[in-house]
């Protein structure tokens, strides 16, 4: 934001070419966080990785290896209500990996359809955005989207309406060598259109 930082209540999707960085990047972004604002509390929920592909990661990462994780996997018989339970507890900032393998999982686990899973999800999102949980924090989401061929993400309306920001993750040129960017298309809270290298 132009305020510095994320602000609080706030959701940023974060969408891009599979490769591009954004798990790595945004994982990086947490433990920054974390690291320069320790009363800020962080979690990565994690619905693609498992415990040993996050392993393969802290290899590479080490300093990764603090952070919060809830490896959804793990819960896969009862998600739903582990998402409730460990959303209550009160975060300020949350990063899901991804948007849509949350909502495939639960949508698994709980019989229910693709809209009423998005439904649950995004009032579940509102209500800590909203500071309804036990620690009253204004959550804010980082939230990790898949796009389709064309390049645009899958989502509903109501998610783009409740989204502060729009961010997009980019190659500038070839893909693998060229340099990778952000670009905000939209920012309710900051500038649009500015290239930030990565």
């Amino acid at each position: 934001s132009t305020e510095g930082g994320f602000l609080p209540g706030t959701n940023i999707l974060a969408v891009g070419d599979p490769g591009i960085g954004k798990t790595s990047l945004l994982c990086d972004l947490l433990t920054s966080v974390q690291t320069k604002e320790p009363s800020k509390k962080v979690l990565f929920i994690s619905a693609e990785m498992n415990r040993m592909d996050m392993a393969r990661y802290l290899k590479r990462f080490p300093h990764w290896g603090q952070l919060p994780i809830l490896f959804l996997n793990d819960y896969e018989d009862n998600a739903k209500r582990v998402l409730e339970q460990t959303l209550n507890e009160g975060w300020d900032l949350v990063l899901t990996d991804s948007y849509t393998e949350v909502n495939d999982t639960v949508k698994e686990e709980s019989n229910l359809s693709r809209s009423k899973t998005e439904k649950w999800f995004l009032s579940l999102m509102d209500k800590h955005n909203k500071a309804e949980n036990v620690a009253k924090k204004y959550t804010t989401f980082v939230t990790i989207l898949q796009v389709n061929k064309s390049g645009q993400f899958t989502g509903s309306n109501k998610l783009k309406h409740m989204t502060s920001a729009m961010m997009h993750m980019k190659w500038d040129g070839n893909e693998n060598t060229g340099k990778r960017y952000m670009e905000f298309s939209k920012n309710r809270c900051g500038q649009v259109g500015k290239k930030l290298y990565f």
